[in-house]
């Protein structure tokens, strides 16, 4: 009887073992892709100049080999945004919207002035905190073309008479001709120095920034 007491006893003072939950992110992100604005000499200009979709298309690309800081399970533009989340106007409020529906948004600027373009991309996370930013820029190239022209002329040249003396054996006696003519006159060269020829370039955003800026984007994402 004593024996099965403390047994009791001792059963009693044994903690409980505890109960734990263990949780682990796996979460996917989802991306919002706002339209590329442009921005000329610090107004807002057309974006006709610009394929609106290019960063949605990189984005899209790019993500499984250079996002480090998670993994992507969706991308979306103003085009097919609302085929998901249609309750939130992304086109005028996209951090709000991303932050109720829990998305990433993704903010294109393109700057434009007559000495230099540039594309800045901003990431924000689901709470509006910048988690990833790129840029890349363009000069104005201004290339010029020396010419010149090259001129050629004959100067007349001197007089000459050539004569000829043959014997003729059968005539026994010797017959001759003479000619006369102008001999070729010296060839002198002129070269003059024209105008040179300039081409200009312009700056502008090529598809092989868009291209880099992505990934600089992709490889600068941290949470």
């Amino acid at each position: 009887m004593f024996f099965v007491l403390l047994s009791v006893l001792g059963l009693a003072d044994t903690p409980a073992p505890k109960k734990e939950i263990v949780v682990s992110d796996s979460r996917y992100e989802e991306i919002y892709v706002e339209d590329i604005r442009v921005m000329s000499n610090g107004a807002s200009a057309s974006t006709y100049e610009y394929d609106n979709t290019s960063v949605f298309t990189y984005m899209n690309q790019k993500h499984r080999s250079w996002l480090k800081a998670g993994k992507i399970s969706g991308i979306y533009n103003s085009e097919t945004i609302g085929f998901i989340y249609s309750d939130c106007d992304y086109t005028k409020t996209s951090l709000k919207c991303a932050h109720e529906d829990g998305l990433w948004v993704l903010r294109t600027v393109i700057n434009e002035d007559p000495e230099q373009a540039s594309i800045n991309l901003l990431l924000f996370d689901e709470n509006g905190v910048v988690i990833g930013q790129a840029n890349r820029s363009n000069s104005r190239k201004v290339t010029i073309i020396e010419r010149q022209k090259t001129t050629q002329t004959q100067h007349r040249g001197q007089p000459i008479s050539v004569s000829t003396n043959n014997y003729n054996k059968e005539l026994g006696a010797y017959s001759g001709e003479s000619y006369s003519g102008i001999q070729q006159g010296p060839i002198q060269t002129f070269t003059e120095d024209l105008q040179p020829t300039i081409i200009e370039i312009g700056p502008r955003i090529r598809d092989i920034d868009v291209d880099q800026a992505v990934i600089m984007l992709y490889d600068s994402v941290r949470k």
